[in-house]
């Protein structure tokens, strides 16, 4: 896993423990809508940083 991803997924589980949930269910809502109607490369981007776990692919240099 990147570094900066494993910075993004500590940055979550602390946001989780202390962020009451209809703050985090705003920002989901956020993210999803976005998902929606951006452009291809930003939510590739949005889904790259978002996702968790293992398996992130790292992001792809042309």
């Amino acid at each position: 896993m990147p570094g900066w991803k494993r910075w993004i997924d500590r940055a979550r589980s602390y946001a989780e423990q202390a962020v009451p949930e209809e703050v985090l269910d705003a920002g989901r809502r956020l993210r999803d809508r976005v998902l929606e109607t951006a452009p291809a490369p930003i939510t590739a981007a949005i889904e790259r940083i978002t996702a968790r776990g293992e398996g992130v692919p790292e992001a792809s240099v042309a």
